[in-house]
C-alpha cells in the first residue's frame, strides 16, 4: 500500500519534464526505473531494447524476466551502470538523487512526470521520439484517445453520471480529489463525490461518505469488500444498499501514468453502469 500511495502523491505534485532529445544511432539499451515508464516502453514494442527494470515493474509479463535494478525509491546505481544503458528513463521527486548521480556520470537520462491524461499522451510521443518509435507512439495515443471518446459517448448515452467514491486507503479512510489522475478517470466515467476537497488526496470520515451518498464504491487498497464493510458503517449509502461495492479492479491501472489508465477508465465505467 505504501508504494501505491507514493505513486499517487507523485502523480499530482509536479509536471512533465522533457529534456532535449539526443539519441545515438546505435542500438539502444534501455533501463527504466519506474513501472509506468516500463509499461510505456513495452507498449511501444521495445522488449528487446529493455535491459533493466525495477522490482515494481510487473507488467507486462515480459518485464518480470528483465534484470532488476532495485526498487522505485532506491535504484541500485552500480547495477544500472553494469547494464551499460544507452538511455535511462526515470522520474523526479523521490528519484531525484539517483537521477542526479546518473547524469553526473554523463549517462543519457530522461525524466518524465505526466500530471494528467493530456500530458501522458505527450509523454508517450516524447518517449517514442527518443526511442525511434514515433509511429508506434502516435498509433498508441490515437488508440487511447479513441477508447476515451468511446467511454465519454457511452456515459452521455446513459444520460446520468454515477456518483463514485474511490477508496485509496481504509485506515485511515482516504480518497482522491481534484488534481489527481484518479479524479480525472473518475470524472470521465462518472462524478467523483470528493471532487471539491482541498487536496488531491485527503483523509475523510464515514459521515462524509454517508452525506455524499455514492452510488458506487471502488476499493483500490487491496482490501476485500467484506473487510472494508466490516471496518466502516456505510449501510446508509446507495452503493452498499444496492451491492455496488467493488474490490476487483487492479489498482495499477488506476494509479500508474501508463497506457493502462484507459483500461482503468473502462473498468470503472463497467462497474458503474454494466456490472451488477
Amino acid at each position: 500500500m505504501w508504494y501505491i500511495l507514493t505513486v499517487l502523491i507523485l502523480s499530482f505534485t509536479g509536471c512533465q519534464s522533457q529534456e532535449e532529445i539526443s539519441v545515438s544511432t546505435s542500438a539502444q539499451r534501455i533501463v527504466s526505473i519506474t513501472p509506468a515508464n516500463t509499461e510505456i516502453l513495452f507498449a511501444l514494442g521495445l522488449d528487446n531494447e529493455i535491459v533493466g527494470v525495477t522490482t515494481y515493474c510487473n507488467y507486462p509479463v515480459q518485464a518480470l524476466s528483465k534484470e532488476k535494478v532495485g526498487d522505485f525509491s532506491n535504484p541500485n546505481l552500480e547495477k544500472i551502470i553494469s547494464l551499460k544503458p544507452d538511455i535511462i528513463f526515470g522520474a523526479g521527486y523521490e528519484q531525484s538523487s539517483i537521477m542526479k548521480k546518473l547524469k553526473a556520470l554523463n549517462l543519457t537520462v530522461y525524466e518524465v512526470n505526466p500530471n494528467n491524461i493530456a500530458e501522458l499522451y505527450s509523454t508517450i510521443r516524447y518517449m517514442g521520439e527518443i526511442t525511434k518509435k514515433s509511429r508506434e507512439a502516435e498509433e498508441l495515443v490515437k488508440s487511447m484517445q479513441e477508447r476515451v471518446r468511446t467511454i465519454e459517448n457511452k456515459v452521455k448515452a446513459v444520460g446520468r453520471k454515477a456518483r463514485i467514491f474511490i477508496e485509496i486507503n481504509s485506515k485511515p479512510l482516504m480518497t482522491a480529489s481534484n488534481g489527481s489522475f484518479i479524479n480525472e478517470i473518475i470524472s470521465i466515467a462518472g462524478e467523483n463525490m470528493a471532487v471539491n476537497l482541498p487536496r488531491a488526496f485527503c483523509q475523510i470520515s464515514e459521515e462524509y461518505v454517508i452525506q455524499k451518498n455514492p452510488d458506487v464504491i471502488i476499493l483500490t487498497s487491496y482490501i476485500s469488500r467484506d473487510k472494508f464493510l466490516e471496518e466502516h458503517n456505510l449501510m446508509d449509502t446507495n452503493a452498499v444498499r444496492n451491492n455496488r461495492v467493488y474490490d476487483d479492479i487492479n489498482p495499477d491501472i488506476l494509479v500508474r501514468s501508463s497506457p493502462r489508465l484507459v483500461d482503468g477508465l473502462e473498468a470503472v465505467f463497467e462497474r458503474c453502469y454494466e456490472k451488477k
